[in-house]
């Protein structure tokens, strides 16, 4: 049985980890996401795991000991949350490209729950992201990869490997890769309607192409997007697969 120290070394130790990964995730870090939901959220897992996951088997020596072992677990976190969050602002990227193309770029607006400056289709990718999130309970995977995270990379246990640095770069790529495929058919299109502009202003000059180019990109733009909205299904789970085989990398680099 664990003495009663080192069970609250252990419950401090799961709550730190727990508490910074939740800081760092999507929808877990929205601002409008209630504080004490998320205290409450990160106690009631720390509760059910600490009894699954076994205490540090070095004692600390002192206070900065702990701190470095607390450190550590703020680390892996965050991480773990970065990582997350990078992978799945392959959505507000992907809107932003979008926005730029069809002229949607100059309106942005201030979005509360993530305390920035944000374009229309932006905001309304990332809100379908959180609720295609919501329903495919792929929230409830990351608290499961969460919690395995306690037996890949053991309390007090981290170690960064030097491949860490590449995997973070590599998941900035897969996020800006994710994003042009998001806006690809929009900048097909876009495109195309540019080419065709430039022709009739060469066979017609005297029209107004710049004027004429802002409200049918706008008009062609939506439609197009309406009817990719549909089979957005297929990117978001890529990008959620993506999200997970990723943490499991980092854990992997952990260790």
């Amino acid at each position: 049985m664990i003495p009663s120290f080192d069970l609250l070394i252990l419950f401090l130790l799961i709550l730190v980890r727990i508490s910074a990964f939740l800081a760092a995730a999507p929808f877990f870090s929205l601002k409008n996401f209630p504080t004490k939901a998320k205290v409450g959220l990160a106690l009631g897992i720390t509760v059910v795991l600490v009894p699954l996951v076994p205490a540090p088997e070095a004692q600390f020596s002192g206070i900065l000991h702990f701190a470095l072992a607390i450190a550590k677990e703020v680390m892996v976190g965050l991480a773990m949350g970065f990582i997350c969050t990078l992978i799945f602002s392959a959505l507000s990227v992907g809107g932003q490209i979008i926005d730029i193309k069809i002229g949607f770029f100059a309106s942005q607006m201030f979005d509360p729950m993530t305390g920035a400056q944000v374009t229309i289709i932006s905001r309304f990718f990332f809100l379908l992201g959180i609720a295609f999130l919501l329903a495919t309970n792929i929230h409830h995977d990351l608290i499961a990869i969460l919690a395995k995270s306690f037996e890949a990379v053991p309390v007090t246990k981290a170690a960064p490997a030097r491949e860490l640095g590449l995997l973070f770069i590599r998941a900035f790529a897969d996020m800006m890769v994710l994003a042009i495929k998001i806006a690809a058919p929009i900048m097909a299109v876009t495109l195309a309607i540019d080419v065709s502009l430039g022709l009739v202003g060469r066979t017609a000059p005297q029209m107004n192409i710049f004027m004429l180019g802002f409200p049918l990109k706008i008009v062609v733009g939506i439609f197009t997007l309406s009817i990719l909205v549909p089979v957005m299904g297929s990117i978001f789970s890529g990008i959620f697969e993506l999200m997970e085989k990723d943490l499991l990398l980092l854990l992997k680099g952990l260790t």
